[in-house]
C-alpha cells in the first residue's frame, strides 16, 4: 500500500455520510470535518439528532444536516412512547425544581455523577444498547434511498449504526473515536465492560480508524490490535475566525491592569475550576471568567463556594460565544487555565480544544501535568503545567504566569509556527489523506 502522502485519488464527488449523536449545532469537530470533505468535492451528509423533533433539517457551507429523531424514546413502540413522554416531561420538572432548590443548599448535596451510575449500573449499561440500538434503527430508516461510498461514525454510540450501513451499501468504514469512550468519568465496571465489548465487537470492521491525539491513538491500537489510528487533532479553523462584537474585558468592564484568567469550556465537574476558587480567594486582586455552556446545578455549587469564600464578585460566568469568536473574544485576557483533572483514562488523555483556542488567542497558559496537555505546552513554550487537583500548586503557576505573561505570549512569528502544526489545515489535510486512501482502495481492481 502506498504512503498516505503519495495517494492522490480525487474525491470524484463521492458520497460520505456521517453519523452523530447528538444535533451537531455545536460539535465544531464534526462540522469542521465536513466543511473540509466539502471543499475538497465530496458530497457530505451528516445525520444528527433533531432534539425530539424540535430542530429540522439544515444545510451549512454545503453540508447536509439531516436531523431525525435518535432519542431511546423514537425507538420505542407507540404507547410506550407516551409513557416514557410523562415520565421524561416529569424528570425535567424534578431537575428544574432541584436547580432552584440548590440556591440554598450546601455545596456537598450536588453528587458526583459516579455515585448515581454505579448505584444503577445494570439500568444504566442497558440504557446506552438500547441508545445505540435506536440510533442504528433511526439510520437505517431514514437514510433507506441513500447510498455512500464512505460512512463516518463519530463516536462510539453511532459505530453499530454506521457498520450496519457500510455492509448494506458495501461502503468504507471510518470511526472517529473522539474520546476513550469506556474510560469516561463517572462509569461504572459494568458500563465500561459493556462499552469495551461494543467497541472490541465493531472497530475492528472499519476500514480506517481516526483519533484526536497520539496517546489515544497508541492505546486504540494496544488494546484492540489494530492498525494505529490516524491523528485528526480537534484545533481551530483560524480561517473562519472572526472578530467578536466585543472584546472580553469590555464585557465584564474590566481595566486593563485587573488581572483576569479565562475557563473556556463546559462548565463541569472534574474541569479544574473547583481548584481556582480557593486562588481568587488568596489572591485579592484576580477575577476569572468562565466562558460556555454549564452544568446548572454544578454552576450553583460554584456559585455558592464562591459566595462562602467571599470572591463571587470576581467569579463570571458567561454564556457560550459562537466558535468562529471564541478566539478573538478571549484575547484580552491575562491567562487561561486548562486544568482537566487525572479523574479517568479519557481526561488523563485529552488534548481539548480550549487548549488550542487559548494559545491562539496568543494567552499563556496553566495546565495540567498530563501526557498530551505537557507535550503541547512544552512545544508551543507558552505556559506551565500543575497538578491540576493541587491548588497550591495552581495558585503559584497561576501567579508565575501571571508575572511572565508578557514574556509568554504567543507572538506573530511563534504563533504561525504553531498554526503549522496544529491549526486545521494541517488538520484537514490529514483527514484528506486518510479518505483518499480509502477512495483507492475502494476503487482498487
Amino acid at each position: 500500500m502506498k504512503p498516505l502522502r503519495e495517494i492522490t485519488y480525487a474525491a470524484d464527488d463521492a458520497q460520505v455520510v456521517m453519523l452523530v449523536g447528538n444535533t451537531c449545532v455545536n460539535d465544531t469537530r464534526v462540522l469542521k470535518e465536513a466543511q473540509s470533505l466539502q471543499q475538497a468535492g465530496y458530497r457530505v451528509t451528516v445525520l444528527c439528532d433533531s432534539d425530539y423533533g424540535r430542530l429540522d433539517h439544515a444545510e451549512q457551507d454545503g453540508v447536509s444536516l439531516r436531523r431525525v429523531d435518535l432519542s431511546l424514546l423514537r425507538s420505542l413502540p407507540a404507547w410506550l412512547q407516551r409513557v416514557m413522554g410523562g415520565l421524561r416531561a416529569r424528570r425535567v420538572r424534578a431537575q428544574a425544581r432541584a436547580t432552584s432548590d440548590a440556591v440554598t443548599a450546601p455545596a456537598s448535596v450536588v453528587p458526583p455523577a459516579s455515585s448515581r451510575v454505579t448505584e444503577y449500573a445494570p439500568v444504566a449499561a442497558v440504557l446506552k444498547l438500547l441508545r445505540h440500538r435506536a440510533i442504528k434503527r433511526a439510520a437505517l430508516r431514514s437514510l433507506s434511498a441513500m447510498r455512500a461510498d464512505v460512512v463516518h461514525a463519530h463516536d462510539l454510540e453511532t459505530l453499530p449504526a454506521a457498520v450496519a450501513l457500510a455492509r448494506r451499501w458495501r461502503a468504507q468504514l471510518i470511526y472517529d473515536a473522539h474520546e476513550l469512550e469506556r474510560h469516561r468519568v463517572g462509569l461504572s465496571a459494568l458500563e465500561r465492560g459493556v462499552l469495551g465489548w461494543v467497541e472490541a465487537r465493531h472497530i475492528t470492521r472499519a476500514a480506517r480508524v481516526i483519533t484526536v491525539c497520539d496517546s489515544i491513538a497508541a492505546h486504540l491500537a494496544r488494546v484492540y490490535a489494530i492498525q494505529l489510528p490516524a491523528v485528526v487533532l480537534n484545533s481551530p479553523n483560524l480561517a473562519e475566525q472572526r472578530r467578536a462584537p466585543q472584546a472580553l474585558r469590555a464585557v465584564l468592564g474590566l481595566s486593563a491592569d485587573v488581572p483576569l484568567a479565562v475557563y473556556i469550556g463546559r462548565l463541569a465537574p472534574q474541569r479544574g475550576v473547583e481548584q481556582v476558587l480557593p486562588v481568587l480567594a488568596q489572591w485579592s486582586e484576580l477575577h476569572l471568567v468562565c466562558v460556555g455552556s454549564r452544568d446548572e446545578v454544578f454552576a450553583q455549587g460554584v456559585r455558592r463556594e464562591a459566595a462562602q469564600r467571599g470572591v463571587d464578585a470576581r467569579l463570571h460566568l458567561l454564556a457560550p460565544v459562537p466558535p468562529f469568536e471564541v478566539v478573538d473574544f478571549i484575547g484580552s485576557a491575562d491567562l487561561a487555565v486548562v486544568l482537566i483533572q487525572d479523574a479517568c483514562l479519557s481526561y488523563r488523555y485529552a488534548l481539548p480544544n480550549k487548549l488550542f483556542e487559548a494559545s491562539f488567542a496568543g494567552l499563556p497558559v496553566v495546565a495540567s501535568d498530563l501526557p498530551e496537555q505537557r507535550r503541547f505546552v512544552e512545544q508551543a513554550g507558552n505556559g506551565v503545567l500543575v497538578k491540576g487537583a493541587d491548588t497550591d500548586a495552581i495558585a503559584h503557576g497561576m501567579r508565575d504566569v501571571y508575572r511572565r505573561r508578557q514574556q509568554l505570549r504567543l507572538d506573530p512569528v511563534r504563533l504561525a509556527a504553531l498554526a503549522d502544526t496544529y491549526a486545521w489545515p494541517a488538520q484537514s489535510s490529514k483527514l484528506l489523506a486518510v479518505y483518499a486512501e480509502l477512495l483507492a482502495l475502494r476503487h482498487a481492481p
